[in-house]
């Protein structure tokens, strides 16, 4: 916006106003603004007085840009204020016990984004993470899920019986079932975490 080519010589100008190409002194002509705003007053189109659209219903009492009111005097709108919705916190099944274990936060060592967390019927996609104090599973934002099973809490990890497949067992009782990939290196990763 703001350039202008002359149709004689093909010199472009970046000066606005100009009304004579400075190269070979040929008429620009009517610029293209002062093309739309010659045709808004034609048609009676109403053009913004705080940003200058012009807007395409003659008889628009807002813009169409900018939404200010063209009956009353321009002022800028009061923001709307949004009211805070706190999010649903995440369902929590920590396999440690209900005396608020601490959570598992260590270094990710390994990491799978497809995994699923197998509970009766249920499977539910989600991340499953070895980590340096334990194991977490966080499934997507449909079943809001968080599995942590701290490494001192977990009493075995075992294969199962179907390909891909593999259980971790809590000292308090509880069992977490997982379908990944490669369920015997899975294994052998959540084994390396436990304290000997």
């Amino acid at each position: 916006m703001g350039s202008t080519i002359c149709k004689t010589c093909g010199y472009i100008s970046d000066e606005i106003n100009e009304k004579f190409c400075p190269n070979c002194g040929s008429s620009f002509g009517e610029t293209d603004e002062e093309k739309v705003e010659q045709k808004a007053e034609e048609e009676l189109l109403v053009k913004c007085p705080k940003c200058g659209f012009i807007n395409s219903n003659p008889g628009a009492k807002f813009c169409e840009q900018c939404g200010a009111g063209f009956d009353q005097s321009v002022e800028t709108p009061a923001p709307q204020q949004l009211q805070d919705v706190p999010a649903s916190p995440p369902v929590m099944n920590i396999g440690s016990g209900s005396n608020a274990p601490r959570p598992v936060v260590g270094t990710i060592l390994k990491e799978n984004l497809l995994a699923k967390l197998l509970e009766g019927d249920l499977k539910m996609n989600g991340r499953l993470e070895i980590r340096r104090d334990g194991v977490t599973f966080v499934s997507s934002q449909r079943f809001n899920k968080l599995v942590q099973c701290q490494s001192e809490n977990i009493s075995q990890v075992k294969v199962g019986n179907k390909p891909g497949i593999f259980g971790i067992m809590m000292k308090n009782g509880d069992k977490f079932i997982f379908k990944v990939g490669n369920a015997q290196k899975w294994v052998k990763y959540v084994q390396d975490i436990l304290p000997k």
